[in-house]
């Protein structure tokens, strides 16, 4: 198994914001393409996994970027599985430019889904090894966020074009999103750090409140939505802290 992947990305004037910082859901993005893609090559893909009646999820990502980019350069991204946990199989990935600055990381913890019932399959249960290896820089493990209440508020529809594959919200999009709330104050500030936790499925249709608070440069936000079985209840499907510089 090649344990640490190597996967090119050329940066596209669409993947840069209006002050040129690598937008926080093309940067996921390239995250992702380097996971997907190495999982192709290891016999961990989704048909793979389809036809084991599993399927990948993540729960949290943890990221922190260091360095600026640039439209026309092109990136290296670095991945690789850390030894898995009780519950979860850790991975890292790494983005560096052109002159070899560590660009940003990426710390992110996935859990194997039974594919009919859409319950978590343990590792020691699920039949897949996935063998991990330490490496210099790796950024901790992204913790569980506190439920925040959140100043203000807002609707977010979910449509088709939010899915993904696995037929819920795709990991970018709850970026795109939480960046949105951040108005002026993003466009106008990079971003130091970021996580986010992904506590239940989003699926199409679902209307989903964003309650959020931006304050001393950490925008937090909170989604929830009506409990299937209470509507007079809510639950949270996902939380969201991003620190700007």
């Amino acid at each position: 198994m090649e344990q640490i992947f190597e996967y090119k990305i050329n940066l596209k004037p669409a993947d840069l914001d209006e002050n040129g910082n690598w937008k926080l859901s093309c940067a996921l993005d390239a995250a992702q393409q380097a996971v997907t893609a190495h999982c192709n090559t290891i016999g961990l893909d989704w048909d793979t996994m389809a036809s084991k009646g599993l399927f990948w999820v993540v729960l949290r990502h943890r990221m922190v970027f260091y360095h600026t980019v640039q439209a026309g350069q092109t990136l290296t991204v670095k991945t690789w599985p850390l030894p898995a946990t009780r519950a979860a199989y850790p991975r890292a990935v790494e983005v560096l430019d052109e002159n070899g600055l560590v660009v940003m990381r990426l710390m992110s913890l996935w859990v194997l889904m039974d594919l009919h019932t859409r319950t978590m399959v343990l590792p020691s249960k699920s039949g897949v090894d996935v063998p991990g290896v330490h490496q210099e820089g790796e950024l901790p493990a992204p913790q569980a966020l506190p439920a925040h209440p959140g100043e203000q508020q807002m609707l977010w529809q979910v449509t088709h074009e939010d899915l993904d594959i696995n037929g819920h919200v795709n990991n970018v999009r709850y970026l795109d999103h939480c960046q949105f709330l951040a108005g002026d104050y993003a466009a106008k500030h990079p971003v130091k750090q970021l996580q986010i936790c992904y506590l239940a499925e989003v699926l199409s249709h679902q209307k989903i409140t964003l309650r959020y608070t931006l304050h001393d440069g950490i925008l937090t936000v909170d989604g929830t939505r009506p409990r299937t079985e209470d509507a007079s209840l809510t639950e949270r499907v996902f939380s969201v802290s991003i620190e700007y510089i």
